[in-house]
């Protein structure tokens, strides 16, 4: 194997494989610190595996020898720290050796370890799959608006991931985080779509919409996915099979295609959740930048950032809704430190007093996470309960004429107020 490439383009082949090769198991497991490089006529093929999920993206290049070789990617990462954008490197196995070398012209050589490429793990390619389109770079925008919901705990395996819903409320792809604390929810626009890339992919065909299966992407793969396709304008989104759950699901731009395994688990039931505690609710419309401000002021105020856990008095923040104003309260235990931050309301649909507790750092980053101007605050009272217990419905946090174009809601579940704590 022999080729030639512009220091660009090798930054950018293996920006892209990295995302997914960092996050595998070298230690015990070295080939899967591996990249494979393939090489046909006019183009190179790269490719991670973190046996989770897979990448493979290509370049055009110039090419001497076609071939295949697989070396060590934290070794390379070394080298392309001091890599120049405009001069051409040139790549080739070394004779009777797995090990891989990199020169430019007579001033440099660099020798990198390479694995057998048989024993790097099998990888698939998408091949005549049904696939759902998102354009405008409207799947990018879903991810930065559901992935910060997800749970972190791999022991909440249910939560641990988003979910997908194609075919919800017609043609919209709806995707939902959860830690079972926030639930945060977008949907979008898409269409069904072939995707012809016949160097890579072959020939391909569609099914009704109606058929495509609801998945959950893996947390670890999600977040991967929006490392690889932030940029990508055009999306298209593959399932293996149109099972129930399906075996294999594939993400692609046309250049770079990620490939995993949804998690196999049934989807808890956000539907009756959400139509449940969508009616009757009183709504308050606040400037978004007032609201973020505030919050932005008193969160390192009260919280000590270095202090992991915080107590559950320490994250509460007092919301209190009155005609004309939203009043922000957080106070540290034992009333070391006390903040309070009043906010003009544009409009208020109640014309009692409500009060509920949340957590300020749920409820600073769902506000960070909505595009729009100004958001909608909706609460209800528990008529079924008594006292400051009436208050335990969750609080949605929606936006008004989202910048994107992409429905979006966030609910928070309360913390409970007890009225001594707050005198």
């Amino acid at each position: 194997m022999k080729f030639s490439l512009k220091g660009d383009k090798v930054k950018e082949l293996f920006d892209r494989v990295k995302i997914v090769s960092k996050s595998s198991g070298g230690a015990t497991l070295p080939i899967l610190r591996g990249i494979v490089l393939d090489c046909d006529e006019a183009t190179v093929q790269a490719t991670s595996n973190n046996l989770v999920s897979s990448v493979k993206t290509f370049v055009g290049a110039d090419i001497d020898e076609p071939g295949t070789v697989c070396f060590d990617s934290e070794l390379f990462g070394r080298f392309m720290r001091s890599i120049s954008m405009s001069k051409r490197y040139v790549f080739e196995t070394v004779p009777n050796s797995l090990n891989m070398k990199v020169s430019y012209e007579d001033e440099l050589e660099v020798v990198i370890k390479g694995y057998e490429v048989n024993d790097f793990p099998e990888t698939y390619s998408l091949a005549e799959e049904s696939r759902i389109y998102i354009g405008e770079g409207k799947f990018e925008k879903l991810l930065r608006r559901t992935l910060y919901a997800m749970s972190n705990n791999e022991v909440r395996y249910l939560l641990h991931g988003l979910h997908f819903f194609p075919n919800y409320d017609n043609s919209k792809l709806r995707v939902v985080g959860t830690d079972g604390e926030r639930l945060s929810c977008a949907a979008v626009d898409y269409t069904f779509s072939e995707l012809e890339i016949e160097s890579m992919y072959g020939s391909t065909h569609t099914v009704p919409g109606s058929d495509f299966p609801s998945f959950v992407i893996p947390y670890n793969t999600a977040n991967e996915a929006y490392q690889l396709f932030k940029n990508s304008d055009e999306v298209w989104i593959a399932a293996s099979n149109m099972d129930h759950i399906p075996e294999k699901m594939f993400i692609t731009d046309g250049t770079t295609e990620l490939c995993f395994r949804p998690a196999q688990t049934e989807h808890p039931k956000f539907d009756e959740v959400m139509r449940a505690d969508s009616e009757n609710r009183d709504n308050t419309r606040i400037k978004k930048t007032d609201l973020s401000s505030a919050l932005n002021f008193m969160t390192p105020l009260v919280l000590d950032m270095k202090k992991k856990p915080q107590s559950r008095a320490e994250q509460t923040v007092r919301v209190e809704i009155t005609p004309g104003t939203l009043t922000l309260t957080s106070k540290q235990p034992e009333d070391k430190l006390k903040v309070q931050r009043r906010i003009k309301t544009l409009e208020t649909s109640q014309n009692e007093g409500f009060v509920v507790g949340v957590n300020i750092e749920y409820l600073l980053e769902a506000i960070k996470n909505i595009y729009t101007k100004e958001v909608v605050l909706s609460y209800m009272f528990d008529d079924t309960a008594t006292s400051w217990h009436r208050n335990q419905k969750p609080i949605t946090i929606a936006s008004i004429d989202d910048e994107d174009g992409i429905e979006h809601i966030t609910y928070l579940m309360p913390l409970l107020l007890h009225p001594s704590d707050w005198e």
